[in-house]
């Protein structure tokens, strides 16, 4: 492969939007196959709340902005499942088009395409770009704020550092911990060489930042203050438990390589859909690693620096590897320190954009080492090539397994006015997105369907889930004081003569002792128990328990 220099324009600008092409294809592929996972079914209930800026929005683990223009993309594209994944495959079209152009800008033609290449088929952010939830976002506004800062640095005009300072506001609007991908960007000025204009370029750098915080200040002040959140480790279980499951000295590396060769069954308890149960070939995932751990010592030392014709190369590279490290090492810090919020394939993509880039700069400086380095810089690809289409292949080829679709139906079928629809897990998230699509309808606690006319109780349970819809698992027991007296006053719903529960639980089995469940959901049941309703277990289905009440 041989890489367009400054004086070809126009062959960069086809090998662009080849990859732009290539990209946007790739995230259309199959986009709708796979059904929708808990934290999607949570994007759609986010999006089509009524009150936009109530508890639920505040309370929830990422700022407003996602949901907001799913909110506007949905009245376009639809509500199944591709049309509301959609949106995240613009971002992600998007965001190979951004690293293109940040590679070249701060960089060298080639280290964009380069970058575009592996951002392109990287399996990772294949799989942020068919999931409904605000990552691919995330990545493109954070890259876009990279290369408007450089731009911004150099033409120093007050045009440039508006821009900047709105693609900053953006990316803090797209996730709370883009700021551990805004933090590097203080190296960006130190990177250009010193000059009579540098104190200048400092000044107005720490402006612009500032600026960017005083946009995104009164949002954050607002829903902390009013509003607990998903990382607080009481409201949020799974993630401590997730953090206990990866052995701390691993937790970087294995972050490392689901950045680059995407994810697979066992190495994280964290993944969905796809992810959680491709099965990968340890020796192609041997092969992978290989390749990006030699690319990645190959940008590291400094032998080969002068061919890519970069002044003070060294510099950006300080910055790109603190722009990768920093957001790494500071989730592993407090995780291990402080408190659990570490989680394997979703808060460690911050640091994407700085990979791809060190993937890009990788090759482009093995293709300039010599007069064969573009042959070297084509084998070099292929090998990383054959782990990396390997995966995707296998990730298109994962079978679809319709549960949640089949569990709505179910629900529609044995449901009689005036039930009631328990949920204890987020589950309702998914169940309630479901539901909407065979025609009901969820408002104010009720489910009712727009084509029968059948309608019954569809309630998060404690109701404090509901008002935030976060259908939090495995809920403090100490509160269940709190939550009896919800359970009695939904009960009370019922009918007097009939009417059955519908338990939805996060996990459950049934064993010669009865049921076995996680201790809320086992308080429940035995309130349930207590106030003379028995379960029907040959009713029940995935988790779902039916309880009447005896005569």
């Amino acid at each position: 492969m041989t890489t367009p220099s400054k004086s070809s324009p126009l062959a960069f600008l086809t090998a662009a939007t080849g990859l732009a092409a290539l990209a946007l294809l790739l995230r259309l592929y199959k986009i709708g196959v796979q059904e929708f996972w808990l934290d999607e079914g949570y994007s759609y209930l986010l999006a089509t709340a009524p009150d936009w800026f109530g508890p639920a929005t505040m309370a929830n683990n990422t700022p407003p902005l996602y949901h907001f223009l799913l909110r506007g993309w949905m009245a376009v594209a639809g509500q199944d499942e591709a049309g509301l994944r959609l949106l995240s495959a613009v971002f992600g079209t998007l965001f190979v088009i951004v690293v293109i152009w940040t590679g070249r800008e701060i960089f060298t033609p080639a280290v964009g395409l380069w970058s575009g290449g592996f951002a392109a088929i990287a399996p990772t952010h294949v799989f942020l770009s068919q999931d409904a939830r605000t990552y691919a976002l995330l990545v493109f506004a954070l890259t876009l704020t990279y290369v408007l800062l450089w731009r911004a640095l150099h033409r120093n005009t007050g045009g440039a550092w508006a821009l900047a300072v709105l693609a900053a506001a953006l990316a803090l609007y797209s996730h709370y911990l883009s700021v551990l991908g805004l933090l590097p960007t203080a190296l960006l000025p130190w990177t250009l060489p010193p000059d009579r204009r540098t104190g200048q370029r400092w000044r107005r750098f720490l402006l612009a930042m500032s600026g960017a915080l005083l946009l995104f200040g009164p949002w954050g002040l607002a829903t902390f203050l009013l509003e607990s959140h998903p990382l607080d480790p009481a409201s949020s279980p799974w993630i401590e438990a997730s953090w206990k499951q990866i052995p701390p000295a691993l937790a970087i590396p294995k972050s490392l390589e689901i950045l680059g060769l995407g994810g697979q069954a066992g190495l994280a308890t964290t993944f969905v859909k796809q992810f959680a149960i491709l099965e990968f070939s340890p020796g192609l995932r041997l092969l992978g690693v290989g390749a990006l751990v030699a690319l990645a010592l190959w940008v590291a030392v400094p032998w080969g620096d002068r061919h890519l014709g970069v002044v003070e190369l060294w510099r950006r590279k300080v910055w790109l590897a603190t722009l990768l490290l920093f957001p790494l090492i500071a989730l592993w810090v407090v995780s291990y320190w402080i408190r659990p919020i570490y989680i394997l394939g979703r808060y460690d993509t911050v640091a994407f954009p700085a990979y791809t880039l060190m993937v890009g700069l990788g090759f482009a400086k093995l293709q300039r080492v010599s007069a064969r380095g573009p042959l070297l810089a084509f084998v070099a690809a292929l090998v990383l090539c054959i782990p990396l289409v390997t995966k995707l292949v296998r990730y298109y080829e994962a079978p679809a397994v319709p549960e949640a679709r089949s569990t709505a139906r179910f629900l529609d079928t044995f449901l009689a006015d005036d039930d009631i629809l328990l949920f204890t897990s987020p589950r309702g998230h998914l169940l309630l997105y479901y539901l909407s699509r065979i025609g009901y309808r969820w408002d104010s606690g009720r489910c009712r369907s727009q084509t029968t006319g059948r309608r019954f109780d569809c309630r998060f349970f404690p109701l404090d889930n509901e008002r935030t819809l976060l259908g939090i698992t495995g809920r403090d027991v100490s509160l269940w004081q709190a939550a009896r007296q919800d359970l009695h006053a939904a009960l009370a719903r019922l009918p007097p003569a009939g009417g059955t529960v519908w338990l939805v639980v996060q996990w459950s089995s049934v064993t010669p002792q009865g049921l076995a469940l996680l201790e809320f959901d086992g308080l429940v049941v035995d309130e349930l128990t207590r106030l003379r309703f028995t379960v029907d277990l040959e009713r029940a289905r995935d988790d779902i328990y039916p309880f009447r009440r005896s005569p």
